[in-house]
């Protein structure tokens, strides 16, 4: 929650001084003035904080992986992943579909801001400045979304959590396309862009929750890089599908619906992933997996061992949390 409530808020903070920093300079309706400073200001924010963060800030760690004499160092990282992928595929069934999930949901709410300017400029003439505002809401509206998830994932488990936000989203989509179809309509787009924004701070605080309590301990790194592959892989598809449907003279107010289609996908995966309880018993069952990240794997074609005792101590702490930690505390 917090994690999701700080970076949407620091995205607020940026919109909101750009918006305005443009606005009172006289530049509010120039499109062009606007995407510069915004391009500007974040350029200097990231290089200044992007330093801090891969420099002092940037702690070492000891070595976990030691390389078996024979092996090269260019195909052991893909031997390991294939291995992992493998073994998801055959052993964890709820893993193998919140990673799927993860891929359809993302996949939209990725494309809500391309698709969505697209259909605000194309459809409701908005300008620049009104885009800008109408993104705004959307952000003012994860931030709560962070406060949500908390309070009904506490109530019930991440699963039926991630499934309401799922619900909320395609309710708003579907409402978008049903109802916004012309000009003069700036507060209804920003009301909808607002729990557009709720659903996807929700949803967000749930999927770095459930990827962090259902993967196996000790293998924290390598499964959040699947985490994060997933969000990303079928990230083309809706502009595509959108794009590829306008130029076909579809209506826009269809294609912008068709968002909807994608958050549906996830939500079957979800359902098709099971229990909550029972993911977090595959992990508990699973621990001699996890624990190829501390001992010896010689048909992986690479060795992982503990660079000392502390790493092996502190893998056996990692497992311990892990089964012992409530939804609610993490």
């Amino acid at each position: 929650k917090n994690f999701t409530v700080t970076s949407f808020s620091a995205m607020v903070v940026y919109l909101g001084a750009v918006i305005a920093g443009v606005a009172i300079a006289g530049y509010g309706d120039n499109d062009v003035v606007t995407a510069m400073v915004g391009m500007i200001v974040a350029f200097i924010v990231n290089v200044i904080l992007l330093s801090a963060a891969w420099g002092p800030l940037f702690q070492p760690r000891p070595t976990l992986h030691v390389l078996e004499p024979g092996k090269s160092i260019w195909t052991a990282g893909f031997v390991e992943i294939g291995n992992t992928m493998s073994h998801i595929v055959k052993n964890q069934r709820a893993l193998r579909w919140f990673y799927l999930a993860i891929a359809w949901s993302d996949s939209a709410i990725q494309a809500l801001a391309t698709v969505a300017i697209t259909y605000m400029t194309d459809k409701l003439q908005f300008t620049g400045q009104e885009n800008g505002v109408a993104i705004l809401c959307m952000l003012l509206g994860s931030v709560p979304g962070g406060f949500v998830s908390n309070k009904v994932t506490t109530r019930t488990d991440p699963f039926r959590s991630s499934i309401a936000a799922l619900c909320l989203l395609i309710t708003v989509t579907l409402l978008v396309g049903a109802f916004l179809s012309g000009p003069e309509q700036q507060n209804e787009t920003y009301l909808l862009a607002f729990f557009w924004g709720v659903g996807t701070g929700w949803k967000w605080t749930c999927d770095r929750l459930v990827a962090s309590s259902i993967i196996p301990p000790g293998r924290d790194a390598e499964m959040m890089g699947f985490f994060l592959f997933s969000g990303q892989v079928l990230s083309w598809i809706p502009p595509l599908v959108f794009t590829a449907m306008n130029e076909a003279g579809v209506s826009q107010q269809i294609s912008v619906a068709t968002l909807a289609v994608y958050f549906c996908l996830s939500l079957l995966s979800y359902l098709l992933a099971g229990k909550y309880e029972t993911a977090r018993q595959e992990v508990n069952k699973d621990s001699a997996f996890a624990s190829a990240s501390v001992v010896a794997l010689p048909k992986h074609g690479i060795q992982l061992k503990p660079s000392s005792g502390a790493d092996t101590t502190a893998a056996a702490a990692v497992a311990t949390l892990a089964s012992q930690t409530k939804p609610s505390e993490i």
